[in-house]
């Protein structure tokens, strides 16, 4: 499966998971939310720069990419990053 559609499985589970517990995620050119609490929903982009669609898809991908890592890692075969400055400058991992 490539990366793309990968993180794009991952993304979508994050957002089940918001839904899960209690809240309607709205998808589009940014993510909305709003559980029973709320008169209205939040565009999580007013969370912070961290919580724009395009930052919470890096932080899955980047995620991913490790996690990735560590699984070819914990064998015995070695694998190349196509973006090993992921681990060079990352600056936040929520």
């Amino acid at each position: 499966m490539p990366q793309s559609e990968l993180n794009q499985k991952f993304f979508e589970e994050f957002c089940q998971n918001l839904r899960d517990i209690g809240y309607r995620v709205n998808v589009g050119k940014h993510i909305s939310l709003k559980d029973d609490t709320m008169q209205k929903a939040i565009r999580t982009k007013q969370l912070g720069e961290r919580y724009t669609s395009e930052a919470i898809e890096k932080r899955i991908a980047e995620r991913q990419l490790a996690f990735n890592y560590v699984k070819a890692t914990n064998h015995t075969e070695t694998i190349e990053l196509e973006d090993s400055s992921y681990f060079l400058d990352r600056k936040s991992v929520v």
